[in-house]
């Protein structure tokens, strides 16, 4: 079932990068992935779930990055770079067209 746009929120998530996929996961399904990378041994494969339900199998050994995208964090990425383009404007280094 599809919901409406203004239903939807983003909450907190992690995302899980490899070299030529990424995936959004759960807070919890970050702490799964992370006791595996730190694990010892480590093991080849890690399964996990992203945020759409999708179960995924990965090798553990591809895993590029896991990166915490909180609602905070995003929303000061935003204004960073709304004041950032703002400043390159300012520089004329952006036309209002350009945007």
């Amino acid at each position: 079932m599809e919901h409406p746009r203004s239903e939807v929120r983003l909450g907190d998530f992690f995302v899980v990068s490899t070299e030529g996929d990424t995936w959004c996961v759960s807070t919890e399904m970050a702490r799964h992935i992370d006791a595996c990378l730190e694990a010892e041994p480590m093991p080849r494969w890690i399964v996990f779930v992203d945020v759409t339900g999708a179960r995924v199998r990965v090798r553990s050994d591809r895993i590029e990055s896991l990166t915490q995208r909180s609602v905070e964090q995003r929303a000061i990425s935003r204004a960073f770079e709304r004041m950032a383009m703002e400043e390159r404007r300012v520089d004329g280094l952006v036309k209002e067209d350009d945007e």
